[in-house]
This record gives C-alpha cells, sequence and structure tokens, in this order.
C-alpha cells in the first residue's frame, strides 16, 4: 500500500508545475480531439431580438387596427454584430413592408386577425434582402398583439 501511494504522489509531481508563486498547478496537455469538442460545442445559431414594432392599420376609414410585434431572428453563429449594425435599417424595412402589407389586406385573415405564417414569410424575406440571404435561417415571432380601435 505504501508503494502505490508513494508511486502515485511520484505520478502525480511527473504532471505538476510549480507556478511563480510557488502554488502547485497540474499541467493537462490538449489534444486535438478536446479542441474538435468545443467546435461541435458551439450553438449552431444564435438569435437577435429587435425591439418592439408597433404598426397602425389603415383603411379606407382610418386607424382601424394597432398591432405590435416582438421580433427574434435566427442566425448563424457569431453574426449577431452584423444584425446589431443593420437593426435600424432592418426595423425600417420591417415597418414599410407589413404597413402597406396590412394595410392592404393581404396579410389579414378576414380582414382582422393577423395571418402569422405569411408575416413570418414576408419578414424572412424582408430580412434576406437587407442582410443577405446567408445572414438569416428564420424569423421568430415572440409576441403579437393586435388591438382594435
Amino acid at each position: 500500500m505504501r508503494y502505490a501511494f508513494v508511486l502515485l504522489m511520484a505520478f502525480a509531481v511527473f504532471f505538476a508545475d510549480i507556478n511563480n508563486n510557488n502554488q502547485l498547478s497540474f499541467v493537462t496537455t490538449a489534444s486535438a480531439a478536446d479542441s474538435e469538442d468545443e467546435v461541435k460545442d458551439a450553438p449552431e445559431y444564435e438569435y437577435f431580438q429587435m425591439s418592439p414594432l408597433m404598426i397602425p392599420i389603415i383603411q379606407q376609414g382610418g386607424i382601424v387596427q394597432q398591432v405590435s410585434l416582438v421580433v427574434s431572428i435566427e442566425v448563424p453563429y457569431g453574426k449577431i454584430p452584423t444584425i446589431e449594425r443593420y437593426q435600424p435599417r432592418l426595423a425600417d424595412a420591417f415597418i414599410q413592408d407589413l404597413y402597406g402589407v396590412l394595410g392592404a389586406g393581404y396579410g389579414l385573415v378576414n380582414g382582422k386577425v393577423l395571418d402569422v405564417h405569411a408575416i413570418k414569410k414576408r419578414m424572412l424575406s424582408v430580412t434576406q434582402k437587407v442582410l443577405g440571404p446567408e445572414t438569416a435561417t428564420d424569423v421568430l415571432l415572440q409576441v403579437v398583439q393586435q388591438r382594435p380601435l
């Protein structure tokens, strides 16, 4: 038993390092497999949440509804800085597109309820037009509120 303890201590000293503060720390060597695991552990996508969008629906008689949307954009990992840089331009493009579509009644079911699938599809198209086709993979509607006026 005593020999096993001595062997264990000798093995520990062999893989140990004493730093400048005379503290003992164990040295490990990173292998190529470890670095591959780190790359595999990185998430495939990130989500960027935009500021809420408020869009009035204006028809012949004036403002008939107020629509509020909270949008998150799914982007490949590492692309968040690009989205942040273009957020004002993207918000402007969303408002322009949805203002026209909703005012004309194309994004509404029976002229009243939002067609969420059609809105998401349009918003993804606008996002890819503003940022480029490789930048955004999906648009997620986090909050959708409609308020008749």
